[in-house]
C-alpha cells in the first residue's frame, strides 16, 4: 500500500491568516467521519481510541492553554503531514515519488474513507497542492477582512495577502479549471460574527463532505470558547 493521491478524502483549506480557518478545520474535525491535523491523534482515532467526546474535550483543553498568544491549539499541517510547505518547495512530481516526505499516517489516511484536512496560505501554494492531490476538495474563503479586523488590534486596510473570493484559476472551459470549481465550496467569513449562521452552515458542510455526526452542542460549546478567547487576546 502506498499513498492514494487521487483520494477525494483530503480537504484543502485556502485562507488568509487570522480569518479562522482552523476553527472551521476543527469543526468539520470533529466527525468521526474526519481527523485532527496531528498523527498521533489520527493514529489513535484509526484504532479506535479518539471519539468525538475525546475530540471536543481535547478542544477546550487547548483553548484553556492558550494564554498571551493564539497557537491554533497545537494542530499544525506539518503535525499531520510530516513537512510544513511540502508543495511550495517540490515540485508535485517529485512529492508523488517520494512518498517518505510524509508521516506514515498520511498513507493510512488516503487509502480510508476519513476526511484530513491541509492548510493552502497562498495561491501558489493551492495551484501546486492541487497537483499532487488533484481529486481534493477545497474550501475557499471569502469576505476575510472583517473578521480578520475584528481579531486585531489595529484594523488592518491594505490586505494584499487575503486570499481571492474566486479561484485564482482563469475562467474559461479547461477542464481543469472546471474540474477546480466544482470541487470547491465557498465559506462567507462574515458567519463568524453569528453563533447561529456558523454552526447552520457547518451542518451544511457536513452534508456537502459527506460527514455524519454532527453534534451542534459541541460545536456551540467550541464556537463559545473559541470567540471569548480571541476577544481575552485581541
Amino acid at each position: 500500500m502506498t499513498i492514494d493521491f487521487n483520494t477525494s478524502n483530503i480537504v484543502i483549506v485556502f485562507y488568509p491568516r487570522f480569518a479562522g480557518g482552523k476553527f472551521l478545520i476543527n469543526c468539520l474535525g470533529l466527525s468521526d467521519d474526519a481527523v485532527f491535523q496531528n498523527a498521533k491523534l489520527a493514529e489513535n482515532q484509526l484504532n479506535g481510541k479518539f471519539t468525538i467526546d475525546n475530540k471536543i474535550q481535547y478542544l477546550i483543553n487547548e483553548l484553556d492553554n492558550v494564554h498571551d498568544s493564539w497557537t491554533d491549539l497545537n494542530l499544525f499541517c506539518c503535525d499531520l503531514f510530516g513537512q510544513d510547505g511540502i508543495s511550495n518547495i517540490n515540485p508535485p512530481e517529485f512529492v508523488k515519488q517520494n512518498p517518505q516526505l510524509f508521516l506514515p499516517v498520511i498513507k493510512k489516511l488516503s487509502n480510508s474513507n476519513l476526511k484530513f484536512f491541509l492548510v493552502a496560505s497562498d495561491i501558489m501554494n493551492l495551484k501546486q497542492d492541487t497537483l499532487i492531490w488533484n481529486n481534493a476538495r477545497i474550501i475557499l474563503f471569502k469576505n476575510s477582512k472583517n473578521f480578520i479586523n475584528f481579531r486585531q488590534k489595529n484594523n488592518i486596510t491594505d490586505l494584499k495577502l487575503a486570499v481571492p473570493d474566486k479561484l485564482p484559476f482563469k475562467e474559461n472551459q479547461d477542464s481543469k479549471d472546471t474540474k477546480l470549481k466544482n470541487q470547491t465550496i465557498f465559506w462567507d467569513n462574515d458567519l463568524y460574527f453569528s453563533c447561529d449562521a456558523t454552526v447552520n452552515r457547518i451542518e451544511q458542510l457536513y452534508r456537502e463532505l459527506g460527514l455524519t455526526n454532527f453534534n451542534r452542542e459541541y460545536i456551540v460549546k467550541y464556537y463559545n470558547r473559541w470567540i471569548n478567547k480571541l476577544k481575552e487576546l485581541k
